[in-house]
C-alpha cells in the first residue's frame, strides 16, 4: 500500500462562532503518496490530538475527521470541530505551557491511523484563549517559470515578460508589496500601460488587497547603454507595511547571440554512476545511475536523482563553467529521509550533490554524493 507523505501547507486561521471567542481553528495538509503524487479526490481519515508540553507529552484532546482531498490532494478540516475521541476542546488551557498538534492518517479513509508527525502550536493557541481571531499573515511565493528569463543586447526594445506566483494561507490578504534587488546594471522593472511600457523606478510591485497582480517586465532603462551579458539572480522579497512574508530568487539570462557561447554542459551529457554516497543513503539507492541531458549551452537537466524519479534543473552561472545552480528547490523523499537544500559543483569532471537529510526526528544531517564516469 502507498504510504502518505504530508507536508503542512498552512495550520490555523482562526474561526469565529457567534461573536464569541473562537473554538475552532482551521488545519490544511497536502497528501502525496511514495511517488510523490497527490493522493487525489479521496477520503481520507484523520487523527488530530492536542499534546502538552512535548511531542510526546499528555493528550489533552482528540478527534477523528474524514475529509476528501481536493484535486491537488490537499484537505481542509477545522481542529475542535472533529469528532471528538477524548478530552475537551473548550477545557484546554493554552497558556498552561507548550502545545503541539499531532497529525496520523489512514489513507484508505479508515481508521487504522499512522502517525505523520507534530508541530508546535504558535499563533492560534493565544489567539484562542485572547479572545481575539488576529492571525500574523503568512504566503507561499515560488518563480512561476522553470528557465530563466532572457533579454538580448541587441532587442534592448523588447522587455521581457516575468512570472511569479503566491497564495494566501494564512490570515486576512491585504497589500502586497513585491521589492526586486541584485537587479543587473541598466534593467528596470516595467508594467505595461496599454500599448505602452512604463518604467518602475521605485522597484516595488503592489498587489492590492492581496488578489491582483499586475504584469510586469524586466526592460532595458537606458537603450543608449551597453548591456553586460550574464546569468543573474534577482532577489524578490514579498512583503506586507509591516513584515516581509517571503523571499524568492528569479533568474535573469542577458544574453548577445552575436558571440558565441561557451557550452559547458558537454563534459557532463549522458549517463553518469554513484561513485560516492555518505553512509546515510548507501543502502536506500538501488539504481546508481543518472541520465544528464542538455537544454542549451548554459542548462541540464539531471533525470531520476538517487533513484527518486526526481528530475533536478541545473544552470551554469559563468562562462568559466563553474559556478552552477539548481533552479528548482525540491524536497525528495526517500526511505526515512526527506531530501532538502540541494546544492551542485562541479570538479574535476564529476558533479558534487551536497544536501540536508531530514530523517522522522527532525535531526539534520549533511551528506555528499558524487557521481562520476
Amino acid at each position: 500500500m502507498k504510504q502518505a507523505i504530508i507536508i503542512i501547507t498552512s495550520v490555523m486561521l482562526a474561526t469565529i462562532c457567534q461573536g464569541q471567542v473562537p473554538q475552532a481553528f482551521s488545519f490544511q495538509s497536502l497528501v502525496l503518496d511514495a511517488n510523490g503524487d497527490p493522493v487525489s479526490d479521496q477520503s481520507i481519515g484523520v487523527l488530530i490530538q492536542i499534546i502538552d508540553g512535548a511531542p510526546t507529552g499528555a493528550v489533552l484532546y482528540s478527534e477523528s475527521h474524514s475529509p476528501i482531498t481536493n484535486s491537488n490532494g490537499l484537505y481542509s478540516i477545522e481542529i475542535g470541530n472533529g469528532d471528538v475521541v477524548s478530552g475537551s476542546f473548550g477545557n484546554i488551557d493554552w497558556l498552561g505551557g507548550l502545545k503541539y498538534v499531532s497529525l496520523s492518517h489512514d489513507i484508505t479513509g479508515g481508521t487504522s491511523y499512522t502517525l505523520v508527525g507534530s508541530s508546535q502550536l504558535l499563533s492560534v493557541p493565544y489567539a484562542l484563549a485572547a479572545g481575539t481571531s488576529f492571525i500574523a499573515p503568512k504566503i507561499y511565493a515560488s518563480t512561476a517559470r522553470v528557465s530563466p528569463s532572457e533579454i538580448d543586447v541587441n532587442q534592448t526594445e523588447r522587455p521581457e515578460i516575468f512570472s511569479y506566483r503566491y497564495e494566501w494561507i494564512q490570515g486576512e490578504p491585504e497589500d502586497v508589496y513585491v521589492e526586486y534587488s541584485n537587479l543587473p546594471d541598466n534593467i528596470n522593472i516595467q508594467n505595461r500601460n496599454g500599448s505602452d511600457f512604463i518604467v518602475n523606478g521605485s522597484s516595488v510591485d503592489t498587489i492590492i488587497d492581496g488578489i491582483i497582480r499586475p504584469t510586469s517586465y524586466f526592460g532595458v532603462a537606458d537603450p543608449s547603454v551597453s548591456l553586460t551579458p550574464g546569468s543573474y539572480l534577482i532577489d524578490m522579497t514579498f512583503r506586507t507595511s509591516t513584515e516581509v512574508l517571503a523571499e524568492i530568487k528569479y533568474p535573469l539570462d542577458i544574453i548577445d547571440p552575436t558571440v558565441e557561447e561557451v557550452d559547458c554542459t558537454e563534459d557532463f551529457v549522458g549517463e553518469r554512476i554513484i561513485t560516492s554516497i555518505c553512509s546515510e543513503l548507501d543502502n536506500l539507492v538501488d539504481i546508481r545511475v543518472i541520465e544528464i541531458e542538455k537544454v542549451d549551452n548554459r542548462n541540464m537537466v539531471v533525470r531520476n536523482f538517487l533513484n527518486t524519479n526526481a528530475d533536478l534543473e541545473i544552470t551554469f552561472e559563468n562562462d568559466e563553467c563553474v559556478e552552477m545552480r539548481i533552479n528548482n528547490s525540491l524536497a525528495i523523499s526517500i526511505g526515512q529521509f526527506t531530501i532538502e537544500n540541494i546544492e551542485v559543483f562541479a570538479n574535476n569532471g564529476n558533479l558534487e550533490f551536497r544536501v540536508d537529510l531530514i530523517d522522522q526526528n527532525a535531526d539534520d544531517i549533511s551528506c555528499e554524493v558524487v557521481y562520476g564516469m
